[in-house]
């Protein structure tokens, strides 16, 4: 069974590395880059950071994990599938899913 991820803990450490720390440092890069597909690649990550996004990976991580958990409830209806499998399944992707556990798992699931 799955236990989840620290979610917590990701968005305290992606919250300590956002958009504006990088910036400067992108525009820093520009004014001494010479390389024409340098200068373009840094300009590209230079106006998606202005845009409000962090090239931090857990910041992009979190993202995609709060689209997920925005949809999750469209898939509690599942629980009441006659098909056992697709309930099991159901229940183990909620599992990924921990800070939300006290309200996404049914409180007496229909055995398998």
């Amino acid at each position: 069974m799955a236990t989840g991820i620290d979610v917590a803990g990701r968005r305290a450490a992606a919250a300590e590395v956002g958009p504006e720390e990088f910036l400067p440092w992108h525009e820093e890069q520009l004014v001494g880059a010479t390389d024409t597909d340098e200068r373009a690649q840094l300009q590209e990550l230079r106006d998606w950071g202005a845009a409000g996004n962090s090239p931090d990976s857990r910041w992009s991580a979190l993202q995609s994990y709060d689209a997920v958990l925005t949809e999750l409830p469209g898939l509690f209806v599942l629980f009441d599938d006659d098909d056992g499998c697709l309930r099991t399944r159901i229940a183990y992707l909620l599992t990924w899913f921990s800070e939300s556990s006290t309200t996404s798992l049914p409180p007496s699931p229909r055995p398998c």
